[in-house]
């Protein structure tokens, strides 16, 4: 893939993510919020870099000319850097060294959960696709 390619998917991908995540929060606020209570206009705008930033991730994940294992662990640390500099960040405040353990202990766990299941998923979907294939004789 080329890199033109990667930042244009990475682009579009951002852009989806950021409208998401905005709509979101949005409801979130609306359904939850009391009347006097208002979205940080600073931290709604750090969905920016971490939208494109998660799409970049992404991106990385799919190029096929990398090896599983770089993409994986590459995609594992820019996801936890990026939720950790542009979520946990900007609203701890005088936060001890346990919470940022402990919420990059739990960034780990749902990293590993998530990317379980859709490695299952790819797994059974990839020998259903192989079961299914016709067998074509070579030799006769």
């Amino acid at each position: 893939m080329k890199a033109k390619d990667i930042l244009k998917k990475t682009f579009f991908n951002g852009c989806a993510v950021y409208t998401t995540f905005s709509a979101l929060i949005l409801v979130i606020y609306l359904l939850v919020g009391s009347d006097n209570e208002v979205i940080e206009p600073m931290r709604f705008l750090l969905l920016i870099p971490f939208s494109f930033l998660l799409a970049f991730g992404f991106a990385i994940l799919k190029a096929r000319e990398l090896n599983a294992f770089i993409r994986v662990i590459c995609n594992y640390v820019g996801i936890a850097l990026n939720i950790f500099l542009f979520l946990y960040l900007p609203g701890a405040t005088n936060e001890s060294s346990g919470d940022v353990l402990a919420a990059f202990l739990i960034i780990s766990i749902l990293y590993g959960l998530i990317y379980a299941v859709a490695a299952c998923i790819s797994a059974s979907r990839r020998k259903k696709k192989n079961v299914t294939k016709q067998y074509k004789e070579i030799f006769k």
